[in-house]
């Protein structure tokens, strides 16, 4: 009997496709085997996409929103394609003028950054019914999709995005939330707990609508299923090729005296850079007593530049090296003694990864080195790594609990017991062969 052919799949969320940024490497990771010629996405930020995964695209960005709303009329969209191997290649500007774009994007981008209540209020008053232009509407009646594969943001119109593609096409609708936005940001103004009573209407409907629902990490399919009575709901974190042994150099017999190469590769947003500076300062500490590290830094895009000057100011003991590839990305955490994994203390920060679970953790595991995660106990990836005994863990705004886990990690046999328990982790919860099944069974069936 022949298989049933791959069903038709829109992957729409915030961000687009990529090899490199948190949730589009997460998306790129579930659907890398799905028929290029049955996936499409459509994505509102203005960045380019990865074509290894997906070659057909239609973006739309809030400068798109914002000329649609001040000329009333339908925001402009922007289709383009793209084969394995054009990732050099930009996707086109829309309607010209990509200079004068750009910075209307940039502007946006640093407003909403904060999510202030006041221009997260104006934001979805600009997109609303906004987005039903002709252009998505020939797009998507080209493409029909019949599953929607939608990674839920913090903005309540891609909630009624999502739900109007599906009832249009008779599409299913898949729910994955990334990151946890059913908090109230600022509860001492009043609009932002309008803000919250919309979004939180539009959630809870998306809940009781999908036919799936994927929370990035146990702590939040735990939270949403008993409070919100969501029993449809099942883990989906990112997702890699796990080894079926051990890498080798997987720090067996390292000397303790060894001088030790620290490796962070992420963002250095919400004040994870603050992290990164304590790490370093407590390796300064440590050469008192003859204890040597010194920690890179890598960034999938460049930090403002204000984070910039302070992480290349910060002396031998961290070197902020740039971007890397995904071919280099291997090599450069399996060449590292330790892998570095931080959230930032901020109360804001404690609210926004307190059910988050990093996109680093299964790479990290994977690669066969000990990892060092510091910052608030309750982190979800700090409780993750810590429940599992999978890395050495530390209380981010505690400098002598930092101090004793860099003492901790000068021990190669330490090291070793805990790669080999965070490699049977990854093995259980993050085969790449096993959430690509799974996400297939519930497209297809």
């Amino acid at each position: 009997m022949q298989p049933e052919p791959h069903k038709r799949v829109l992957l729409f969320s915030h961000n687009a496709l990529s090899d490199t940024k948190n949730n589009g490497k997460t998306l790129s990771a579930i659907f890398c085997g799905w028929p290029r010629e049955a996936l499409a996405q459509l994505y509102l930020t203005d960045e380019p996409p990865s074509y290894s995964v997906c070659g057909n695209f239609f973006r739309m960005t809030d400068g798109a929103a914002l000329r649609g709303f001040l000329r009333r009329k339908a925001a402009e969209g922007t289709v383009f394609a793209g084969q394995p191997g054009d990732e050099a290649a930009p996707p086109p500007a829309e309607g010209g003028r990509a200079e004068g774009r750009s910075r209307i994007e940039r502007v946006l981008r640093g407003l909403f950054a904060a999510h202030l209540p006041l221009p997260e209020l104006a934001r979805d008053s600009i997109w609303r019914g906004r987005w039903r232009s002709e252009a998505l509407l020939r797009w998507l009646d080209a493409f029909a999709p019949e599953a929607v594969f939608f990674q839920g943001s913090n903005y309540p119109f891609a909630y009624d995005i999502a739900r109007w593609i599906c009832e249009r096409y008779g599409a299913k609708l898949l729910l994955q939330l990334t990151d946890d936005y059913t908090y109230v940001p600022h509860p001492l103004h009043p609009l932002s707990w309008l803000n919250h009573a919309r979004y939180m209407g539009r959630f809870r409907e998306a809940l009781a609508h999908a036919k799936w629902v994927y929370a990035i990490g146990p702590a939040m399919r735990e939270e949403y299923a008993r409070r919100f009575g969501c029993a449809r709901i099942s883990v989906a974190a990112n997702c890699v090729e796990i080894p079926p042994y051990l890498p080798e150099g997987s720090a067996r017999g390292e000397r303790e005296d060894e001088p030790l190469r620290l490796l962070y590769a992420g963002s250095v947003h919400t004040g994870r850079w603050r992290m990164l500076l304590a790490l370093a300062r407590a390796i300064r500490q440590l050469r008192a007593e003859g204890r040597y590290a010194a920690l890179e830094v890598y960034t999938p895009t460049p930090p403002p530049p204000r984070v910039l000057a302070k992480l290349r100011h910060m002396g031998p003991e961290l070197a902020y090296r740039g971007s890397l590839t995904p071919e280099q990305l291997g090599p450069a955490m399996r060449g590292a003694n330790a892998l570095v994994l931080v959230e930032a203390v901020t109360r804001a920060a404690r609210r926004a990864t307190r059910l988050s679970l990093s996109t680093k953790i299964p790479e990290y595991m994977a690669a066969g080195r000990c990892i060092l995660a510091a910052g608030p106990p309750e982190a979800s990836s700090i409780r993750y790594i810590g429940a599992h005994q999978a890395g050495v863990i530390a209380d981010g705004g505690d400098r002598k609990a930092v101090l004793r886990a860099l003492r901790e990690v000068f021990d190669g046999h330490l090291r070793f017991q805990t790669v080999k328990r965070a490699l049977a982790v990854a093995q259980e919860n993050h085969s790449r062969e096993a959430l690509q099944a799974e996400v297939y069974r519930r497209i297809q069936n």
